[in-house]
Order: structure tokens, then C-alpha cells, then sequence
């Protein structure tokens, strides 16, 4: 308690010099948490908006199909088959099986080419967000029958404005087919779609399941897309079932699948780390730097308390409990200062439009302009004991050298 009081009787001496102290490690912790919650804002985002988008969390695919995309290269389980994936997975997963086809699609006045995806409609829903996204028009209906009879296509906007059509307009197919023949026939439009990414809403278009097998020739699926009922869980699942799938099948994580964008995470994740630990070595050099003005301002201090009788190691002790302490001090001032900026983002949002302007699309998905960061609770407690940590590291060398002071030349010294 005695060393306790004289550390604090130190910091108060030159109360400036402390508070600016603790005041620039504070600033530096609550930039820290700041730039954790909106790193994993931002990342969390991607990830739903990729995997709600398109791909869903984990995918089944034949192992080949992800290097070639060939047309024949199709798969169809049994019902035990079926069931025995479906126990394995989390309850509440749900999946919807896809089959693509490249085609020309033509309006009679202009024509352009794009992947055809079949899909259950109904499973297609739950699993993506298609079906909210559709601006005219309506979502496709259910067509089990082999012969298609609907012959519904949902379409982009941006398509639909390139060939001229709007909804109940007719398209015609053509495409390559599995069995070498042309493939070809006539769709209706049902309804128009906006996702926001023109690239993707140019580029895709969605019919049932049955008309793109009928149209391609082909059996079977290319593709399952899982969507688990925790996001948090994908990466655990995946490693736990991925050697139950048995060739020539493999279950994919979605940052297989879209490799670019799940390297964006992992680049922002490597960015924040980058930044904060440069505002580590930051408050590394100036509490350091506080502590040897402190030491040097107290050398007859020191020396005198050394010729009490002060054993060396006290001496050490004391500049390490004023590291300490400004690090508690720092940390509380931080945490308040931290906390208040991301409610108030949390709530009002943080504007990425003066940053990066008013595109927020990446690759074929759009991304929101607006981060609203949410305080973590874990990564919170995290960083509060690194800035502790590294302000008591800071205090070593300065607590070294009170250890190693001379008495006789402490005595002299006129400061």
C-alpha cells in the first residue's frame, strides 16, 4: 500500500503530464475498439450479404465441378442419401439444389448471354434473398412437371432494359446442351428482379429446376447450397462433416467458392491488426517516454530513498505500478470514450460514402453504405488487457534503470 501511494503521489506531481498520458492511450484503445466493431461489421455483412445472396454457407458439388463448370457434370442423390447429409447438419439447415446452364438469350431486337440458374423456387427462397429482390412482376411459382409447362424465367432489371422486355414479354433460349444438340425453347417472363449489382443482375436469371433440364439435357444437379441457421457456425460444421460427403462429391465453404471476396475479410481483419498494432508501438514510446521524464525529474528522490534503506526491487515496483495505474486509468477513459462513439454509430450509423463514394458494390454483390457497429463484449476485454499489457512492458526499462541507479551519483544529481 505504501508503494501503491507513493505511485500515485508520482502521477500526480505533474498531473498535465498524466493526464495527456492517459489521455493518448485512451484515444488510442477506444480507436482500437472502434475499428474492431466496424472491421467486424463490415465483414459480418459481406459474408450474409455473399452467402444471402448467391452461394449460400457451405455448397455440395461434384469435386470437379468447381474447376471446369462442365455441363454434364451433374449429380442426384438417393433419399437415404439425402437423409443421412441432413443428420448430419445443425437442426433448422435448410438447402436448395441448382442446376446452370449457359445461354443466348434473345428478345427478338437484342440478345445477350448469361448463366440460366434452375432452382426449386420455393427452396430458392429460403435459402437466398432472390425472392425479396423482385421490383416487377412475380416470383416464380413451383413446375415439378419434366415437360415444363410453365416456361417461367425471372430476369435482371438491367437485362430486361437491355432487351427491351418487361413482364409476360417472350424470350427465347438457346444453349448448348449435354447430349451435343442445340438447345432452345420459348419463356415467358414472370417477373424482373433488382439486387442492386448490375453486373450480377445482367449476367444471371432463374427458371425451375425441370425447364433447365429439360432445355440442357441434362440429369440431376450441379450444385447444393446449405444455409445453416448461425452464420457463426459455418467454419465449425464445414471442418466436421466435410470428409462424411463421399466422392466423387465434396462439401465446399463459401470462401472456397468465392475465393476474392473471402480474402476481403481476411484483408480488412489484416489492416485493423496493422493499424492497431502501430498505435501499440505509439503508446509503447510515449508511456515510456513519461516514465523516464518521471525518473529523471526524481533521481535525488530516488537516491535518497535508496540511502533509507528502499530496497532496489521497490524502487522497480513503484514505476511499475505507475504503469500500471495509468494503463487502469486509460483503460476506463477508453472503454467510456470507445463505448460512446459506437452507440451513437450504432445507432445513427457511420457514413462510408465520404470514404469510398456512392459505389458499394463488390464484385456482383452491394454492399450497404452505412456500417452500424455493435459493441462486443469478448473483443472489448480483449484489447483493454493488450493496453494494459503493453503500458506495464513500457514501464520495465524505466523501472530497470531506478533499479540500477547509483546512491552516491542519485545524491548529487541537482534535479
Amino acid at each position: 500500500m505504501i508503494l501503491l501511494k507513493i505511485a500515485l503521489r508520482n502521477l500526480r506531481r505533474n498531473l498535465r503530464r498524466s493526464l495527456l498520458t492517459i489521455g493518448s492511450i485512451a484515444f488510442g484503445l477506444a480507436t482500437m475498439l472502434w475499428l474492431q466493431a466496424t472491421t467486424k461489421t463490415r465483414n459480418d455483412e459481406l459474408i450474409t450479404t455473399v452467402t444471402s445472396a448467391q452461394t449460400g454457407h457451405l455448397q455440395i458439388q461434384n469435386q470437379d465441378y468447381i474447376k471446369d463448370h462442365s455441363l454434364g457434370m451433374t449429380f442426384q442423390l438417393p433419399d437415404e442419401e439425402n437423409e443421412r447429409i441432413k443428420s448430419l447438419l445443425p437442426p433448422g439447415t435448410i438447402w436448395s439444389d441448382r442446376a446452370y446452364f449457359g445461354v443466348m438469350l434473345s428478345s427478338g431486337e437484342q440478345s445477350a448471354p448469361l448463366v440460366l440458374v434452375g432452382i426449386h423456387p420455393e427452396d430458392e427462397a429460403r435459402v437466398t434473398i432472390i425472392a425479396d429482390k423482385v421490383s416487377e412482376g412475380n416470383y416464380l411459382t413451383p413446375d415439378t412437371d419434366p415437360d415444363c409447362p410453365t416456361r417461367q424465367i425471372l430476369i435482371g432489371k438491367p437485362l430486361a432494359e437491355l432487351l427491351n422486355v418487361d413482364v409476360g414479354s417472350k424470350l427465347v433460349l438457346l444453349g448448348p446442351a449435354a447430349d451435343g444438340t442445340l438447345g432452345n425453347d420459348l419463356f415467358r417472363v414472370q417477373g424482373i428482379f433488382d439486387s442492386g449489382s448490375r453486373d450480377f443482375d445482367k449476367s444471371v436469371a432463374y427458371a425451375p429446376l425441370t425447364c433447365v433440364q429439360k432445355t440442357a439435357a441434362i440429369q440431376g444437379v450441379h450444385e447444393r447450397a446449405i444455409r445453416l441457421p448461425d452464420v457463426n457456425t459455418i467454419n465449425s460444421v464445414h471442418q466436421k462433416i466435410v470428409h462424411e460427403i463421399k466422392a466423387p462429391l465434396k462439401l465446399y465453404n463459401w470462401t472456397e467458392v468465392q475465393p476474392k471476396l473471402a480474402m476481403m475479410t481476411i484483408y480488412n481483419k489484416a489492416s485493423t491488426t496493422m493499424f492497431s498494432g502501430l498505435l501499440l508501438i505509439v503508446i509503447i514510446f510515449g508511456t515510456m517516454n513519461t516514465l523516464f521524464m518521471s525518473v529523471f525529474e526524481r533521481t535525488r528522490e530516488f537516491g535518497l530513498m535508496t540511502a533509507l534503506g528502499t530496497q532496489p526491487q521497490q524502487m522497480g515496483a513503484i514505476i511499475l505500478l505507475e504503469g500500471l495505474l495509468l494503463g487502469l486509468l486509460s483503460s476506463l477513459l477508453g472503454v467510456a470514450l470507445g463505448s460512446a462513439i459506437l452507440l451513437y454509430h450504432g445507432h445513427y450509423g457511420f457514413d462510408l460514402r465520404p470514404l469510398i463514394g456512392e459505389n458499394g458494390v463488390v464484385g456482383d454483390f452491394k454492399l450497404s453504405l452505412t456500417l452500424y457497429p455493435q459493441i462486443h463484449i469478448l473483443p472489448f476485454i480483449q484489447r483493454i488487457f493488450i493496453i494494459n499489457f503493453v503500458v506495464v512492458i513500457s514501464a520495465i526499462v524505466p523501472a530497470v534503470r531506478v533499479m540500477r541507479m547509483n546512491t552516491i551519483a542519485a545524491l548529487r544529481n541537482p534535479t
